[in-house]
């Protein structure tokens, strides 16, 4: 496989990535503080904060889990690099090559 090819597959899969990442960041939250706070991630959260006694009390200590982000960034690199495979699939199917 030429350099050509393997960024014509790359560069796709990176935007889509970058594009579910960081909208999953941003809007997508796990349910893990029932009095609320700020959690970050999604499906697994990699970072939590939450309050600690009662929704408006003061904050409990903030929790980063690096596996848990390493899951995030392989579940929705995959996503993306099946969307661009499909993509392409019915594409070719559709010019009938």
């Amino acid at each position: 496989m030429r350099s050509s090819e393997y960024l014509a597959w790359q560069i796709p899969t990176l935007v889509l990535f970058a594009l579910f990442f960081g909208l999953s960041t941003a809007y997508l939250k796990s349910t893990m503080c029932i009095e609320g706070g700020t959690v970050i991630g999604y499906p697994r959260y990699f970072y939590a904060q939450c309050y600690a006694y009662m929704p408006g009390g003061p904050l409990g200590p903030a929790e980063f889990v690096l596996v848990s982000l390493l899951i995030d960034v392989v579940f929705w690199y995959l996503v993306s690099m099946v969307l661009v495979i499909v993509s392409v699939v019915v594409y070719r199917r559709l010019r009938g090559t």
